[in-house]
């Protein structure tokens, strides 16, 4: 059997709640791609089961995994194809797994599972008391928290049992709209309208230029600027190796991105 599990991944949450749907399959003997959507250009083919993967952004999912999802995946090169959806979020009421369900409906495919993972907050600099930065036991009793979730996912999958997160349907299509309006209107001026580089930190490394997955970062006459490109996934300012990165004139504490795979912390 032949498994994707599709993602966009800012700081590395969703990617690494990826690894954990991945280990699960292998060890029923499925072939598993991991597949990165600002990385990967083509139509999927032939797949028998894709889990997809985001960030929660106003609630909902990403725009790029949805456009993703409509661009390359179709129902006439995955005939067989089902879909589990997952979110990751670090606070809140999360719908992002429910609107790519919404996505994956429409074209056809069955979902069999959808569910939201609490993870460690990126965006702790911005939201204040509503996504406090965690300490290492409160990042680790949340990831053993998301171990034993994917594995009651899977475990439901392989029984033939559908798990799907419940919720208000006129909450998600409000949060849909505010997501929407938001996509519009702050997040892709984030970088360029909250973001400033110390340049006397900065050591023109280009990390965060090549790193960026929406090519929104440019290295120009020595100084880094941004365009108005910008998912607010927030990796430039975490992946910096100097700290050079400040929010609205202010020094971060970052997150650790290169962390190690979820199972490997356990």
């Amino acid at each position: 059997m032949e498994a994707a599990v599709v993602y966009f991944s800012g700081t590395g949450n969703t990617f690494r709640v990826g690894e954990v749907f991945k280990s699960y399959l292998e060890t029923i003997d499925y072939q598993v791609d991991m597949i990165d959507i600002t990385k990967h250009k083509e139509e999927l083919k032939g797949y028998d089961l894709f889990i997809a993967g985001t960030p929660s952004y106003g609630s909902t999912s990403s725009f790029k995994l949805n456009e993703f999802i409509e661009r390359e995946i179709s129902k006439s090169n995955n005939p067989r194809a089902k879909f589990i959806t997952y979110v990751t979020h670090s606070w809140g009421t999360a719908y992002g797994h429910l609107t790519i369900k919404d996505v994956v409906t429409k074209k056809g495919f069955g979902v069999l599972g959808a569910r939201a993972f609490l993870a460690p907050s990126n965006f702790y600099m911005m939201a204040g008391k509503l996504q406090p930065k965690l300490n290492e036991k409160e990042m680790r009793q949340m990831y053993q928290n998301t171990y034993k979730q994917v594995w009651n996912l899977m475990d439901s999958y392989v029984e033939g049992h559908v798990q799907i997160d419940q919720r208000s349907v006129l909450k998600k299509n409000l949060m849909v709209k505010f997501s929407k309006l938001m996509g519009i209107v702050y997040i892709p001026k984030f970088a360029k309208s909250s973001l400033k580089v110390d340049s006397e930190k900065c050591n023109r490394c280009k990390v965060c230029v090549n790193q960026c997955p929406n090519n929104n970062i440019e290295l120009k006459d020595g100084l880094i600027s941004f365009s108005k490109n910008c998912s607010a996934c927030t990796k430039c300012m975490h992946i910096c190796p100097k700290n050079a990165y400040k929010v609205s004139g202010k020094t971060i504490e970052q997150y650790e991105v290169r962390q190690k795979p979820i199972i490997e912390q356990l």
